[in-house]
């Protein structure tokens, strides 16, 4: 993981003892949740102050995300040895894992909305999932319409009023 100044330059590396960062989420300014790639790939918290990073699960999924309106949690996707994956939140401050709900079968990637939504894709269609309900997924769209699917990655906007997506190409 390296840092580097607005305009690119002046690169240092963050955490030396780290190697093959992924993906990764800011918990505060000194601490980052880092999906490492390896066999199998995990999940470590770091602390940029002690220049440490300690290992909290693995075998997990590639999507680390804040979760909003929950101070200071990180989302990540557990797979289960029964290919069973898990939504899961870690609390920065304590490192307890809870499972939050069941990802949609062989799914690792997500978004978080600002309102504390969860969306998930599979294919052409797109899922929410809402804490304060406690419901399972819901439809909420099928973008097969539009000439989507296959998507693999979400975003949303800081505000929530857009959604980026990334499917797969069918031009010939």
């Amino acid at each position: 993981m390296w840092r580097f100044d607005w305009d690119g330059g002046h690169p240092a590396l963050v955490l030396a003892g780290v190697k093959t960062v992924g993906y990764y989420e800011w918990g505060d300014v000194n601490t980052v949740a880092l999906f490492v790639l390896g066999q199998p790939a995990t999940l470590q918290i770091a602390d940029l102050r002690a220049g440490t990073a300690a290992p909290v699960a693995r075998d997990i999924g590639r999507g680390v995300q804040r979760i909003p309106g929950q101070r200071p949690a990180i989302s990540f996707v557990q797979k289960g040895a029964d290919s069973v994956w898990w939504v899961n939140e870690i609390d920065l401050a304590t490192r307890e894992i809870r499972p939050l709900v069941r990802t949609l079968p062989g799914v690792d990637q997500y978004a978080w909305t600002p309102g504390g939504v969860l969306l998930m894709a599979k294919g052409a269609k797109l899922y929410q999932w809402d804490r304060a309900r406690g419901a399972d997924w819901e439809e909420v769209t099928d973008l097969t319409a539009l000439g989507i699917d296959g998507i693999t990655r979400l975003a949303v906007s800081r505000q929530g009023d857009r959604l980026a997506l990334v499917a797969a190409d069918h031009a010939p």
